[in-house]
């Protein structure tokens, strides 16, 4: 007889007769609690499990996103991941839906950037975070840089409370390559309400004389994370950006933010805050 089990969320209820450990392929089950982290149940639309030919369990599930198109409003996307050893979310590069990497595309595009977060291995997000998004943009010695929005919040498609021009602490010249190391992270401060989904982004500008990885975290209130990593070679100069959707506590309150980039010499963080209100 097979085994019966339910889980029970506020909107959501989910039921399987199947014993995961004796899943087969192409079969769906349903998942457990800790599969929403500390996601509100009224911004998960669908989530199922999946077990795919090459042997590898996929999630796919649907969520609410901020629109980039009207201030207040929600949009929803698929999403197609995979769960890493230490429990967060890959966002499988070349499985996303189409209305994905299109909303991906949009919002990098209007960060000044490039969408990357199909490219390599894919963007890490933990499983409080509804989305992630990752971005690669101009040189930061460029001129185009300079005015590039650094940090903040994403309503409707603008981005508001953020630092338009660099700290003027990256080389100046735009074609000579890194000739020292250098890490720029810079983290969103911004406020909201309670149990509201709500969109922020940081950068981190680097330089390197040696190679290996530089890398992005982009962690909100302590549970929206975001993490992107990228080779780097002697003398690289780079502008990552990585953006999450988030839902704000239920408890008013002074909640952290932080960017944490690193290159091969070293790390640097930098602290903002998200003021959630009644």
């Amino acid at each position: 007889m097979k085994n019966l089990a339910k889980i029970i969320l506020p909107g959501l209820v989910f039921a399987w007769a199947t014993p995961l450990a004796c899943m087969a392929e192409g079969q769906k089950t349903a998942p457990t609690l800790s599969a929403f982290g500390s996601l509100s149940p009224d911004a998960i639309v669908d989530y199922h499990e999946s077990l795919e030919p090459d042997g590898r369990t996929l999630i796919y599930r649907s969520v609410k996103v901020v629109s980039l198109d009207e201030s207040g409003k929600q949009v929803v996307i698929g999403q197609v991941l995979e769960r890493t050893r230490d429990g967060n979310f890959r966002i499988v590069p070349g499985r996303q839906p189409e209305e994905a990497d299109l909303y991906r595309q949009k919002l990098c595009q209007k960060l000044g950037g490039v969408d990357i977060t199909n490219d390599g291995d894919g963007l890490i997000i933990e499983p409080g975070t509804l989305d992630g998004v990752a971005c690669r943009g101009p040189s930061p010695n460029s001129k185009a840089s300079k005015y590039l929005p650094k940090a903040g919040l994403i309503e409707g498609g603008v981005l508001k409370d953020t630092t338009m021009e660099n700290s003027g602490s990256e080389p100046s010249s735009s074609a000579a390559p890194a000739s020292s190391d250098y890490v720029n992270p810079v983290a969103p401060s911004t406020s909201v309400v309670v149990n509201t989904n709500f969109a922020v982004h940081g950068t981190v500008q680097y330089g390197s004389t040696q190679s290996g990885m530089a890398t992005g975290r982009l962690t909100v209130m302590n549970k929206c994370v975001a993490f992107r990593s990228d080779p780097v070679a002697p003398g690289a100069s780079g502008y990552l950006q990585m953006a999450v959707n988030c839902w704000s506590d239920s408890v008013a309150g002074f909640y952290p933010t932080l960017v944490n980039g690193c290159i091969p010499a070293f790390c640097r963080n930098d602290y903002g805050q998200v003021a959630v209100f009644q």
